[in-house]
């Protein structure tokens, strides 16, 4: 028993030294994380999209940074942002708390679509320097994509042959007609105003923003805190004018006029947007002291301006009153629907309409049918055959507003009630083919391709869809679809989007059209069985993190039109060892090759670029002793550049680089002579191409005998 008893105490002993010890190492372990979460501290930025009016920041001279660190840095953090990275870390920027909140609302508050990042986040601190940023995201990937596919839709009604002052016009009245300003006052974000087509001033003023950019027009934000507002200003043709799309967009008797247009804040002059806002302030630093289009004809239409048929059409309204016992009586609107060139003015009739209804004065556009409210209803004019027909008669009340947004007629009866016709063979919804969700631009007459369903190994995409050219894939269109062994895209195909491919892990084949001009962010992304690929001569610049841990390509060549390779580009490669970098690349971004432990040859083919930082570095140390930087014999650039035989710390050696292939010709009589460099090919159908043999730098041809097509390659 006494045995028993030390057994028992021995064992409580234990188990209670055993129990200290699990405790005190989760106090420690706690301690430990408290210790860790020490080091990071809060930002609080002001943003538009929350509903705030950020003051203009003066920036101290001690925290001014070089004009390019600022824009690589919120380049970076817009794509990081964008792939939803957690943690993203910034020390290579060595900025201060200041500069990266001062940076960061900045970069949020002039790009829209960064409605998913909130006004809060937290940075990881080193010192007074921040070594991270951890973002809180408030909206999902999902919300993201559903707003770059609406973005999509209204910029594909955008015929892109107009000049910018008609591109201005379009997408003003259109939103002046189609949204509504919550009065409310909750909705403060671009994508709450294009998907749930309410928004208060901020609203109205980054969807402009973001569509205009869109578009290629210059455009910035405009704010006057003492008025709680925001609007636009934009440059046309050199001088900058104000646009204020909220004020133009009429609230009637304490609701929106819904689908009215107003043009008195379209292009006004500091002076014209100060009496208009009865304010003093401008709220913007450029200088619109162009009065052109202050008092213009458009002050006086409050309907949207409509393109149908290649033509714009205006609604213009006129009182018409009768007499009744020596008193005067306004009964109807007589008005009339012209034609218009927006930047002259309203040309000829092309036919009256007699409405009930002054506010009735709508006017909207449908493959080639304008519509219109008369006294009886919603009706439409055939451009083409010149014919009339009322297409939604009145019901239970009149029609008070209508308006087209592209897919739905939306309407508003005088009782209040609301409701929509939906357009039959309406070609700008997203609808289904195959294993593809796509969308078709209307005045494009392309498709882009929004998602992708499948699962086989082989994906063939198609060249046409609906008699439509595929032309543009979308961002994260085959993202994680590892089954993806080959992928067939389409010479019609000249957009890729970024992370179209990533992590498509089994993928060996594929072939990059050749109209294609970019390599986008992430494109290649852990494609780790991709052995080869042909970058397009076309091809103007490589994104970030391009072909990041592409660990089974072995040699790339990068054609003389790219001019920048992004930041990463081809990090952990670990196979690769060979890359050509075409004569025009001017800048290789921070960490291009980093993390290429094969990696012995490069070869330069033009002056000597300006790098980022760690061009060819690795974690544990340096790539080969053997890596040589190949550079063109008897360039002046590169020898300036080399110290000691060394560039970034790897050894030189000179080269011939290939010469790019030329050709010319001259014809006289029946002889035509070909004067070239590189290697002469021919063909009857420019199909199947031969070497011609025996040529050297000239070759002579006798015209007359049958079609033939030469042409040069290195």
């Amino acid at each position: 028993m006494k045995k028993f008893r030390y057994k028992w105490l021995s064992s409580c002993c234990l188990a209670t030294i055993i129990l200290f010890t699990l405790l005190r190492s989760l106090v420690i372990a706690d301690e430990v994380a408290v210790y860790q979460r020490a080091n990071y501290e809060d930002i609080q930025m002001e943003l538009f999209q929350e509903g705030k009016f950020p003051a203009p920041e003066v920036v101290l001279a001690s925290e001014e940074l070089p004009a390019e660190t600022e824009k690589d840095f919120k380049e970076y953090l817009h794509k990081s942002f964008l792939r939803f990275d957690k943690q993203i870390p910034i020390e290579q920027y060595g900025l201060s708390k200041n500069n990266v909140r001062r940076l960061m609302q900045d970069l949020i508050n002039n790009n829209p679509e960064l409605f998913i990042v909130s006004g809060k986040c937290s940075v990881e601190m080193a010192g007074d320097t921040v070594q991270s940023v951890e973002p809180v995201y408030v909206a999902s990937s999902n919300e993201l994509k559903a707003y770059h596919v609406e973005m999509e839709r209204i910029l594909g009604l955008v015929n892109r042959n107009w000049s910018d002052l008609e591109k201005l016009l379009f997408i003003h009245d259109y939103m002046a007609s189609n949204y509504e300003y919550d009065l409310t006052k909750k909705r403060h974000s671009a994508r709450e105003l294009l998907l749930e087509h309410k928004g208060v001033c901020q609203a109205y003023m980054l969807a402009y923003l973001e569509l205009i950019k869109e578009l290629g027009i210059p455009v910035e934000c405009a704010t006057d805190i003492s008025m709680n507002h925001a609007w636009n200003v934009v440059r046309l043709n050199g001088n900058w004018y104000h646009v204020d799309v909220t004020w133009d967009d009429p609230l009637v008797s304490g609701s929106d006029g819904f689908g009215a247009a107003r043009h008195t804040h379209f292009l006004l002059s500091d002076v014209a947007i100060i009496a208009a806002h009865e304010n003093t302030q401008t709220g913007t630093s450029r200088v619109c002291n162009d009065t052109r289009y202050d008092d213009y004809y458009w002050r006086d239409i409050t309907a949207p301006f409509v393109w149908c048929d290649k033509k714009w059409y205006i609604f213009v309204y006129k009182d018409y009153e009768f007499e009744w016992n020596d008193k005067k009586y306004s009964l109807y609107y007589i008005n009339s629907i012209c034609e218009c060139i927006p930047s002259i003015g309203i040309g000829k009739s092309v036919f009256d309409v007699k409405n009930l209804y002054y506010n009735a004065s709508n006017i909207g556009s449908f493959n080639d049918k304008l519509y219109y409210l008369s006294d009886s209803g919603i009706n439409a004019y055939d451009v083409k055959k010149a014919q009339r027909s009322l297409e939604y008669p009145n019901l239970n009340s009149p029609y008070q507003y209508f308006a087209i947004d592209g897919l739905n007629l939306n309407y508003k009866l005088e009782n209040g009630n609301t409701g929509k016709f939906v357009f039959k063979d309406n070609d700008v919804v997203v609808k289904t083919f195959n294993d593809f969700e796509y969308l078709i631009s209307p005045y494009y007459k392309t498709v882009t391709l929004l998602n992708y369903t499948g699962n086989v190994k082989n994906v063939v995409i198609p060249n046409t869809i609906e008699g439509y050219k595929v032309q543009k894939i979308a961002d994260s269109l085959f993202e994680g679809h590892d089954e993806i062994e080959s992928i067939s895209i389409p010479d019609s195909v000249t957009s890729i989007g970024g992370s179209a491919f990533k992590e498509c892990s089994h993928l060996k084949n594929i072939t990059i059209p050749d109209n294609v001009t970019s390599i986008e962010d992430s494109l290649f992304e852990d494609c780790s069985s991709l052995e080869s690929i042909t970058i397009p001569d076309n091809v103007i610049s490589i994104g970030e993190r391009a072909f990041y841990r592409c660990s089974s390509l072995t040699s790339v060549t990068i054609p003389d039109q790219v001019t920048y390779v992004g930041w990463g580009g081809f990090v952990n490669c670990s196979k690769l060892n060979s890359i050509t970098i075409g004569k025009d690349v001017n800048y290789i971004d921070d960490y291009a090759f980093y993390w290429c432990p094969s990696l012995t040859s490069v070869y330069y083919k033009g002056d000597v670029p300006e790098v980022g930082t760690n061009l060819y570095g690795v974690p544990d140390g340096y790539t080969p002793d053997t890596l040589i930087s190949y550079y063109p014999r008897g360039n002046a650039s590169w020898k300036a550049a080399i110290q000691n035989g060394k560039w970034q710390g790897r050894g030189t050696a000179a080269w011939d680089a290939p010469v790019p292939p030329k050709v010319s010709y001259k014809q006289k009589n029946n002889t035509l002579t070909l004067t070239f460099t590189g290697t002469l090919q021919e063909s009857t159908d420019c199909k199947k191409w031969t070497a011609v043999s025996g040529s050297l730098g000239t070759y002579t041809v006798k015209t007359g005998k049958g079609q033939k097509f030469y042409r040069v390659v290195q």
